[in-house]
């Protein structure tokens, strides 16, 4: 039952930007279900930008701060909170939790500092430069102890803060799954499409959905889909963009497989090509939770993910909603692929198990979760 508040509560939402990412796309859901159940929200943004900007809905107040970076948000956060006074903030991303609870100290109000995170711990400060690395990891074990709550966005990220918290404050953290499927996503699932290379008969498709960045893997797709097409007419097409571009077209040339791959970027609704994929694959080293394993569920297509830390295992029952295929592994993905793309049973039984699953992710239940936490906080 959907949970509305005589006194609503001011709830804060603060992001970078909002880039086309898994964490911004769940941060916009949980805005818009909040707005629709009356809540009082406002967002604050780093920089007013990105591609999720415009669905916002009018009711919610957005605060652009301005900053080329998210430290330098800091001094006009603080001015905010000393304003505004909400009774949540709600921050995701390492950089933005980190500076939300900064924020709140330096503001000295009562304010609930909740930080969603998203990540990996150990894999999101891999790449950077050792010395940036020891002052993120210090900033990060001292804001993220003096936070009000700590929601992990997967089991697996809850494991990874195990790093930087001490048995005692791990107390402070709780797992919510992304809201992922709503009735716009569904919605939009059902879009036409007019490319005439993606309904050519006679050919199978592979749709995969995400950044082209060393995280995802396309590299290891790219490969196992050159096997694949050896064997049976079919096409890939992959949604998204980033800095791995010009290393996956080259490979692709390598491959000689250009003829039969699309990469077209990032696109506004990807529900509507997801949903004419014989088989959606993700194919990451790593992930916080992979929302688009949901996406993909919810649209109808059977799925083969890596079983990477973290987030696949969780949503997929190997072999009964999902496939599940080693990291890295290029003849494993390829096998798999070929594999569904041939048995229709399989296929067929993927699907409508896999559909079935994706209702345990919907908007409104980690709304719900979300509003549990806040009552508990405040007793709203």
């Amino acid at each position: 039952m959907t949970k509305r508040y005589k006194a609503s509560p001011k709830i804060t939402f603060f992001l970078p930007a909002l880039d086309g990412g898994g964490a911004e796309r769940a941060t916009v859901n949980l805005i818009r279900e909040f707005i629709n159940r009356g809540l009082n929200v406002d967002l604050i943004l780093s920089r007013a930008e990105g591609v999720y900007l415009k669905e916002i809905p009018n009711k919610c107040s957005i605060i652009n701060l301005s900053s080329k970076r998210v430290s330098t948000s800091l001094p006009a956060l603080t001015r905010y909170l000393q304003q505004e006074r909400p009774n949540v903030m709600i921050s995701g991303l390492n950089h933005a939790n980190i500076i939300a609870v900064l924020a709140k100290q330096l503001a000295g109000v009562n304010t609930e500092i909740i930080v969603v995170e998203h990540g990996i711990y150990y894999k999101y400060f891999e790449d950077i430069k050792s010395f940036k690395r020891i002052i993120l990891t210090y900033l990060t074990r001292r804001t993220y102890s003096k936070a009000n709550k700590i929601i992990a966005v997967s089991k697996g990220v809850a494991n990874g803060i195990k790093n930087i918290l001490s048995q005692n404050q791990m107390k402070n953290v709780s797992v919510i799954y992304n809201p992922i499927v709503d009735k716009s996503l569904l919605s939009k699932a059902k879009q036409g499409i007019d490319e005439h290379w993606l309904q050519e008969p006679g050919f199978s498709y592979i749709v995969s959905v995400g950044r082209l960045t060393k995280a995802k893997d396309y590299g290891t797709l790219l490969k196992a889909f050159s096997i694949v097409r050896s064997k049976m007419k079919c096409r890939l097409l992959i949604l998204g963009e980033g800095e791995e571009r010009n290393d996956l077209v080259n490979l692709a040339s390598e491959l000689g497989i250009k003829s039969d791959l699309l990469m077209p970027g990032f696109v506004e609704n990807p529900y509507k090509y997801i949903s004419i994929a014989d088989v959606f694959v993700m194919s990451s080293r790593w992930e916080g939770f992979g929302n688009v394993i949901v996406e993909a569920m919810a649209c109808g297509v059977p799925v083969i993910s890596t079983d990477c830390p973290y987030g696949p295992a969780e949503i997929i029952d190997d072999g009964k909603t999902g496939i599940l295929t080693p990291v890295g592994d290029v003849q494993a993905l390829s096998n798999n692929i070929y594999k569904l793309l041939k048995d229709r049973e399989l296929n067929n039984k993927l699907t409508i198990a896999g559909k079935r699953r994706s209702e345990d992710f919907t908007v409104s239940l980690t709304a719900d979760k979300y509003l549990d936490v806040i009552t508990a906080m405040r007793g709203v």
